[in-house]
């Protein structure tokens, strides 16, 4: 009865450490140990002009691996979630 919901909270715990963007940019201060989501943001920001194609492909390059996942989990999630709506 508990791997559903020990799933669907492990997911949402993954999901929210790879979108983080503020904790690596405050305790990060070498660019070679930089988090995917402030790369992507200073590669935004690093020119005079934004050149939005590049940036929406890493954004996109940057999705595939959660969409994966969720793929592969989504029964278990899906259960953890509605496992405790139905009463009885």
């Amino acid at each position: 009865l508990l791997l559903p919901a020990t799933g669907t909270f492990i997911l949402t715990n993954v999901y929210g450490i790879w979108n983080d963007f503020v904790t690596p940019l405050i305790f990060l201060n070498s660019p070679e140990k930089m988090t995917l989501m402030p790369m992507i943001v200073q590669f935004m920001y690093n020119k005079q002009s934004t050149n939005y194609g590049p940036v929406f492909a890493l954004c996109v390059l940057a999705m595939i691996p959660l969409l994966v996942l969720f793929i592969f989990t989504q029964r278990f999630m899906l259960k953890g979630l509605v496992l405790g709506s139905v009463k009885g």
